[in-house]
C-alpha cells in the first residue's frame, strides 16, 4: 500500500520555519516575531519552546 502524506509532519515544518523567520525578521524579539505572524507573544513562545523538543 501507499504511505499518505504526514500533514502532522508538514505541519510542525511550516510552523517552525515561520516562527524561526519572524524571529529573524523581527531582530530576535519575540513580541515583534508575534505581531509578525499575528499571534499573541505568549504563544509565539509556547509555539516555540514546543518546536525546540
Amino acid at each position: 500500500p501507499r504511505a499518505g502524506i504526514d500533514l502532522t509532519s508538514v505541519q510542525k515544518s511550516l510552523e517552525k520555519f515561520y516562527i524561526e523567520e519572524a524571529y529573524k525578521m523581527a531582530g530576535g524579539n519575540e513580541s515583534k516575531a508575534a505581531r509578525l505572524l499575528n499571534i499573541n507573544h505568549h504563544t509565539f513562545r509556547y509555539r516555540s519552546k514546543k518546536l525546540q523538543t
